[in-house]
């Protein structure tokens, strides 16, 4: 009976600890699943919560007269057209594509992005603040984006004021593929985009972007048949674009604030706790946390707009990783953590918590002080910087 139960009891110790390394290994599993199948997880391309446009049917005359009231006067001049059944050539019903596109942005500083022939197009209004009013100006800014998203120049054409980008992996948001996207197990696209300055027949400056390659494969690199429709392509080019417009607006906030006199100050919140205080806007210095983590291997876990916090992981880093990046060792253990933004007026206020959301104390955040907020200066800098050489003519 006793050696019955020790089998018994280890047995289930290994299907236990199968169990946590199957969770343990979840994108590893789903990568498996899709190779095996040959078929891509598209969960993330489908709506979510509401599916009532996969039943709706055109009616012949939607209009009904309730009982009582009369029919009411027409007007045949007013009349559409039937329309025949393959004028639209494209998904309907279930099969259709429901997903909130990579809707064009209209800056306020005289931009505004437009969709034609297969490429997706900013025009800089003449009159705008944006401050490309030339083609020497609007190819520096090519650099700067380049520089920004980390991608590398495949091949150039400084006379043509073309530029063509390596192959670079982005996520199906189309952003930068993230160490966040491999531990999901999210998909890859790895994408080529020809850039390109130029005028219309009235003169007008703008920058085409056009996707001209792209392979989707699993998060561990695996190649997988799923080739890009017409409405996927021009998410992605939209999306390429955006980010352009999204240096542009940036840049002006941060030129305003004056970066280069940054002041990154150790103080306490209203609730006591230890925390840094930044001269600089909500929006800007959650933006540039966003960027700030990830170049010294910080993993953004979760990043949550409403509560205005980052989930951190982090594995600690020897003094020389650090000093090859320009600044002192943050100093801080390996672990999770979460990092708040608040508001003080015209600052910000940055707060580090620990796994079990308890604040770091003064201690702690005075150790970590010196590289920390060299790094956040940094980082601002190459905000303000239109001295890219990535690509020049």
């Amino acid at each position: 009976m006793q050696s019955y139960k020790f089998k018994r009891m280890t047995i289930m110790a290994v299907a236990v600890v199968s169990a946590v390394s199957i969770l343990g290994g979840c994108a590893t599993i789903k990568n498996f699943y899709q190779r095996y199948t040959g078929k891509l997880d598209e969960s993330g391309r489908e709506p979510t919560g509401y599916y009532q446009h996969a039943d709706i049917k055109q009616k012949a005359d939607p209009v009904v007269i309730p009982d009582g009231l009369s029919v009411p006067p027409a007007n045949a001049d007013l009349t559409v057209p039937p329309m025949p059944d393959n004028a639209v050539d494209g998904p309907v019903g279930e099969k259709m594509d429901i997903r909130a596109p990579r809707a064009p942005y209209r800056s306020e500083s005289g931009l505004h992005t437009q969709w034609s022939s297969g490429e997706a197009i900013i025009w800089f209004d003449n009159n705008g603040t944006h401050g490309i009013h030339s083609e020497d100006a609007a190819w520096a800014l090519l650099g700067k984006v380049l520089k920004q998203l980390n991608l590398q120049v495949g091949k150039e054409s400084p006379d043509d004021y073309e530029v063509t980008t390596a192959a670079a992996d982005f996520n199906e948001f189309g952003q930068p593929y993230t160490p966040a996207d491999l531990a999901s197990g999210a998909p890859r696209y790895r994408q080529i985009y020809r850039l390109r300055v130029g005028r219309n027949d009235d003169g007008s400056l703008g920058i085409a972007t056009q996707m001209i390659g792209s392979m989707t494969m699993l998060s561990n690199g695996y190649l997988m048949a799923d080739l890009l429709d017409p409405i996927e392509q021009q998410r992605f080019s939209m999306g390429f674009s955006n980010h352009i417009i999204h240096v542009i607006d940036e840049q002006n906030k941060v030129q305003s604030e004056n970066p280069i006199d940054l002041n990154v100050t150790l103080d306490t919140d209203k609730n006591g706790h230890a925390c840094f205080v930044v001269d600089s806007s909500y929006e800007m210095t959650m933006n540039l946390l966003r960027d700030l983590f990830p170049r010294y291997e910080w993993t953004i876990l979760e990043d949550s707009v409403n509560k205005s916090y980052l989930k951190l992981e982090t594995e600690e880093e020897d003094a020389d990783f650090y000093h090859e990046r320009g600044v002192d060792s943050f100093a801080l253990e390996d672990g999770e953590y979460y990092v708040r933004v608040g508001i003080d007026g015209d600052k910000s206020i940055i707060t580090f918590y620990d796994d079990d959301d308890m604040p770091l104390s003064s201690t702690v955040l005075s150790r970590i002080y010196s590289g920390f907020s060299q790094a956040l200066i940094k980082e601002y800098q190459n905000y303000s910087s239109l001295e890219v050489v990535t690509v020049s003519h």
